[in-house]
């Protein structure tokens, strides 16, 4: 009894210390629903970072990719047909945020798409993980991760600093 009384004293506190971001992040993670983010996605639109230096192969990307579609389904995950790989059957998702630190002197983590200058106006950047079973899931190997920004899905090449803007066009 005693143990579970210093557990919820724990967890108050914790919520107690939690700033406006922290409250807003995890009530939006814990709410939010991956079924709204299921269905067939179109990519529509690319960006680059001023830092990105080789031509060629932004050029191999954006070719490749525009127009091309993303099956995110609760029966299968498939990336586009060129990059040859074999669609996820059954597949698991899981939404996770992520905090930014915004103060001067902090570098965003180089895997999320801030850290090319994109999306800097968040607070929190809110992730869609694919995993092909369980066992992936309990390692955190994923299959695929894009960036949520509100209907959108954003796909990140951090080799390249390229982002492909992924559009809903059916479910």
């Amino acid at each position: 009894m005693l143990e579970k009384l210093f557990i919820l004293l724990l967890i108050f506190i914790k919520i107690l210390s939690a700033d406006e971001v922290d409250l807003k992040m995890q009530k939006e993670c814990n709410q939010d629903s991956i079924e709204s983010y299921l269905g067939i996605y179109i990519v529509d639109f690319f960006g680059k970072s001023s830092s990105f230096y080789d031509k060629n192969l932004e050029e191999m990307i954006v070719s490749k990719n525009i127009g091309s579609e993303y099956i995110i389904t609760k029966e299968e995950y498939k990336e586009p047909s060129w990059q040859d790989k074999e669609a996820i059957k059954n597949p698991i998702y899981k939404i996770e945020c992520i905090k930014r630190y915004k103060e001067e002197g902090n570098v965003p983590d180089r895997n999320y798409s801030d850290f090319s200058g994109f999306g800097m106006n968040r607070d929190f950047i809110k992730l869609l993980k694919v995993y092909e079973n369980k066992d992936d899931l309990e390692q955190s190997y994923h299959s695929g991760i894009f960036e949520i920004d509100n209907n959108d899905l954003w796909y990140f090449y951090r080799q390249t600093d390229v982002i492909l803007v992924l559009k809903k066009v059916g479910n």
